[in-house]
């Protein structure tokens, strides 16, 4: 699996009880909120 993806999964596994955003996910996986 790539490897932002990866980190991407185990962020949110690691942080279930928060919400999420696409920016804050992207962010994450090092891309723009765009390219996500």
């Amino acid at each position: 699996m790539n490897a932002q993806i990866t980190k991407v999964i185990y962020h949110i596994e690691s942080n279930l009880d928060e919400n999420f955003d696409v920016e804050t996910l992207a962010r994450v996986a090092g891309y723009s909120p765009y390219h996500f």
